[in-house]
């Protein structure tokens, strides 16, 4: 029999995604390859502690190849008390598939009732989550704990960064910036200072616009490095750095990842030279100003100081409630 003819098979998922983890990738790539469309549901609510938007964009960054759809109306009569929610879930996913759908996919009990309320087959994925033993709530709880479950794209939703800015060219005996000092303690990466990068291959940045590619460039690293860091990412400086460094006013909202770090350690040391200390002054008179938080060390391998340590640790007990 010739089945060229044949409908296409569908598929559906629906989820919050809050956040999407290893766990929904391996649920959605199974599905991707049981059939031939695949729909994907991002359901949110106006006031969940992760963006709605912002799942719905995750999501499609991770499957361009898939039918991912934002749903944001509310259905309060759906809720898991009632015993009708089955039903009117299904009704409400058929208005938004009107081709009949001939599988629903889940790792959890809910698929097998939404399923014979949309006649389709019920497929289960990973009901024991053996391959990724995590769920949203956890992370929510606690990213940090849960790191390795979290897709590079969803990092830096979560990630902190750290500041720490010190005078290291020129200074004998120093070979490395306290910087990378913290970022090989941690097991992460760092960023290194846009303004030391540009001067190495070009003439001392002149012009204003110069100026603004150094700031932006600052940016740019933050952001390429974000995905690939290990809970916390490093920096020799960051654009409010740089921006003080540089005396600019420059306004950076359009720019990813331009906003303050979560911590600045600032590096004090008789070797600096006496422009360098005025500008670490000049610094903390705009960390003050502007209610950023910063811890002062005098020690070149800030991993060694514990009031250092005690504030870095401090940034992981952050917990989306």
């Amino acid at each position: 029999m010739n089945n060229t003819l044949r409908a296409p098979t569908r598929g559906v998922i629906i989820g919050r995604f809050m956040p999407p983890h290893l766990g929904h990738r391996y649920l959605v790539g199974f599905a991707r390859e049981f059939v031939e469309h695949l729909t994907v549901l991002v359901c949110t609510l106006h006031d969940e502690p992760i963006p709605g938007r912002l799942r719905y964009e995750w999501m499609q960054a991770m499957f361009c190849d898939v039918e991912i759809i934002h749903v944001t109306e509310e259905i309060p009569e759906a809720n898991r008390h009632n015993p009708n929610s089955y039903r009117i879930w299904a009704d409400f996913i058929r208005k938004i598939i009107p081709d009949p759908i001939d599988y629903v996919f889940a790792s959890e009990q809910y698929g097998f009732k939404l399923a014979s309320e949309l006649a389709a087959e019920f497929v289960p994925v990973d009901p024991g989550r053996s391959n990724f033993p995590v769920s949203a709530t956890e992370i929510r709880k606690n990213p940090f704990t849960n790191w390795a479950y979290l897709p590079n794209l969803v990092k830096p939703y979560f990630a902190r960064r750290v500041a720490c800015i010190s005078q290291q060219i020129g200074v004998p005996g120093v070979d490395s910036h306290p910087a990378r000092a913290l970022a090989q303690h941690y097991h992460t990466v760092c960023v290194s200072d846009a303004l030391e990068r540009w001067m190495t291959l070009r003439d001392k940045p002149r012009t204003a616009d110069d100026l603004r590619l150094v700031v932006k460039s600052q940016a740019a690293a933050t952001a390429a490095l974000l995905p690939l860091c290990n809970r916390v990412l490093f920096a020799e400086a960051d654009c409010v750095t740089l921006q003080a460094r540089l005396h600019l006013e420059l306004d950076l909202a359009g720019h990813s990842h331009s906003e303050p770090s979560n911590l600045y350690v600032l590096h004090f040391d008789s070797t600096h030279s006496a422009e360098f200390r005025q500008y670490l002054d000049e610094l903390t008179a705009i960390l003050e100003e502007q209610s950023l938080p910063y811890i002062v060390t005098s020690e070149h391998d800030p991993h060694k100081d514990p009031q250092v340590v005690a504030a870095i640790e401090d940034l992981f007990g952050y917990k989306v409630e």
